[in-house]
């Protein structure tokens, strides 16, 4: 029963968060916002209840194993990844100050979008 608490605290407060981070538009993630839901609720109780701390303490033990599918598919595809690597990583810093500048208001995104369509072909 106290795991069920926890993890009903824990997704209690995500989807506050993601309700906030919706309905109020901020550019944060909700799963960020319910974080810092979960942040404060804990500063005025005091401490960390023991349901909660049980369900964090489990989900932190289990954590690494959240990184194996990523790793195998790195290793099985790292050829195909190796040979799209040059034009991605072309995109990647051709790209990333144009969508930070666009970001900012400063430029329009249509010669990223035109970036995009080259790659896209290649």
């Amino acid at each position: 029963m106290p795991l069920i608490m926890g993890m009903s605290v824990l997704l209690a407060c995500q989807f506050a968060g993601e309700l906030l981070a919706r309905g109020l538009g901020l550019p944060v993630p909700g799963p960020v916002v319910g974080m810092v839901i979960l942040l404060l609720g804990l500063v005025v109780i005091g401490r960390v209840p023991t349901s909660l701390r049980m369900m964090g303490e489990g989900l932190l033990r289990y954590l690494t194993l959240l990184f194996v599918p990523a790793g195998v598919g790195l290793m099985v595809h790292a050829r195909l990844i190796g040979r799209g690597c040059g034009a991605f990583l072309g995109l990647f810093h051709a790209a990333i100050p144009r969508l930070f500048r666009y970001s900012r208001g400063l430029r329009a995104p249509s010669d990223i979008l035109i970036l995009f369509s080259l790659y896209h072909r290649m």
